[in-house]
């Protein structure tokens, strides 16, 4: 019920424009980190109209023998001003851990993970950015 409340608030009636923040994951990514680790980024996005407080991001992983996804690690989110946007780091790995050599998992990375910012619409539906790693 918590959403549907806060999602009212934003949303003036009969208008489909809104008047809050909207943190939005733009891109996962991997770059190289030290020796054969990789550094997993998320860009974080604030598409709204208002600036998001300080918020969390979450990582879940998803190897090729789990039925979902599973939470790996969180990562504080800065205060972010009407369409500012940041890159965090969000995780050391090795393809290894996730997946044999030859196969994939995904990496799915949540803006506002624990639900601290005021979002319109589309409220948390466009926190997410999932990208596919294969261990090659």
């Amino acid at each position: 019920m918590k959403n549907y409340t806060r999602l009212a608030l934003c949303v003036p009636l009969f208008l489909f424009v809104t008047g809050c923040a909207d943190l939005v994951v733009t891109n996962v990514k991997s770059e190289p980190f030290t020796g054969a680790l990789a550094m997993m980024k998320a860009t974080v996005k604030n598409e709204g109209v208002t600036g998001a407080p300080a918020s969390t991001a979450k990582v879940e992983v998803k190897t090729p023998a789990a039925p979902s996804f599973s939470q790996v690690t969180t990562v504080d989110t800065p205060p972010l001003s009407q369409g500012q946007q940041i890159e965090l780091s969000v995780l050391p790995f090795h393809p290894i851990q996730f997946a044999p050599r030859g196969e994939c998992f995904e990496a799915r990375v949540c803006a506002d993970s624990a639900d601290v910012v005021l979002e319109g619409a589309p409220g948390e539906g466009n926190n997410c950015r999932v990208r596919t790693f294969c261990n090659k």
